[in-house]
């Protein structure tokens, strides 16, 4: 499904993953898992109506050093401290430039196997230039099942590449 023009023009590209907050409903912090404290990422929308998103760990330990070949067990740790999926992205009516809700899916991939062909839906805001000049997207979800809020917060990401955490 084509996105909207006008959103297109807004979400069309990659953004890179600045952070994010999980919190229980009575307002504490949740642990979330294997992406650790500082993960790093790219989000992509295309305007033809295609999402993929890409995470990883950076905390020490979480990902093997590089190498020419890994094992088992070092593949098992890349996997447990990434996050990867792709599929369809459709806007819901209603939404605009600055604010609405997306679904991305039903998934096609996703290195979490039980979101395979789920939809991922998220409300969204877009706030101008709030990042070092950059655009910056806020995406959040409540899981009913956690009784918590997600945060993650993106910026556009810089056409040659130069803000990208190494």
């Amino acid at each position: 499904m084509l996105l909207p023009d006008n959103i297109a023009a807004v979400l069309g590209g990659a953004w890179q993953f600045l952070n994010q907050t999980s919190k229980y409903l009575n307002g504490t912090d949740r642990v979330t898992g294997g992406l650790g404290n500082h993960p790093v990422g790219i989000l992509i929308y295309h305007p033809l109506g295609y999402v993929s998103v890409n995470l990883w760990s950076t905390d020490p330990g979480a990902i093997p050093a590089p190498a020419d070949e890994y094992n088992d067990a070092e593949w098992a740790l890349i996997g447990h401290h990434t996050l990867s999926y792709a599929g369809p992205l459709q806007v819901w009516e209603g939404s605009n430039e600055t604010r609405g809700t997306l679904t991305h899916g039903p998934l096609v991939m996703s290195s979490y196997p039980k979101w395979v062909v789920t939809d991922q839906t998220r409300n969204y805001t877009v706030s101008a230039k709030a990042y070092e000049g950059r655009d910056v997207l806020l995406l959040w979800a409540q899981n009913i099942e956690k009784d918590s809020l997600s945060r993650l917060h993106w910026a556009r990401a810089a056409e040659n590449g130069s803000s990208w955490a190494t």
